[in-house]
């Protein structure tokens, strides 16, 4: 019987490692943004006069206005995405999001405050998300 063995060391220094666990990282983080984003649009369908019923993702009554404010940022400092909708001056996605009391001008322009009941989007969004997280750390580091 013939048998070979072989011993092979190969030097990594800590640094080196360190650096290239960091750079696969932030490339993971970085291609999160969009892959939450495009879930979170693709929650939101278009339905011209009809309203989304609570516990079901809302309905965009525009083509544009409300997928386009769906947007992500990458912060370099902290290595962390922060995605979402722009929030103006009230908190109408966070709202649509968790429920509660909102106040809405009317065409008259007079000041109602109303009640709105959960229309969850961003939470389904990130729960199919993590099904696909573990792949974008799979073979990062070479």
């Amino acid at each position: 019987m013939f048998g070979l063995q072989m011993t092979m060391t190969v030097p990594v220094s800590p640094t080196v490692l360190i650096k290239k666990m960091n750079k696969a990282n932030e490339q993971a983080v970085r291609r999160s943004g969009p892959l939450v984003r495009g879930f979170m649009r693709r929650q939101i369908k278009f339905r011209k006069f009809k309203k989304s019923l609570p516990g079901q993702a809302p309905f965009a009554h525009s083509k544009g206005f409300g997928l386009k404010t769906i947007v992500y940022k990458y912060h370099p400092s902290a290595v962390r995405m922060t995605i979402g909708p722009i929030i103006r001056s009230n908190d109408v996605p966070g709202t649509l999001e968790r429920g509660g009391p909102i106040r809405i001008r009317t065409r008259k322009g007079k000041i109602v405050q109303s009640y709105v009941q959960p229309r969850p989007f961003a939470e389904p969004a990130i729960t199919q998300f993590k099904t696909k997280y573990p792949d974008l750390w799979r073979n990062s580091i070479s």
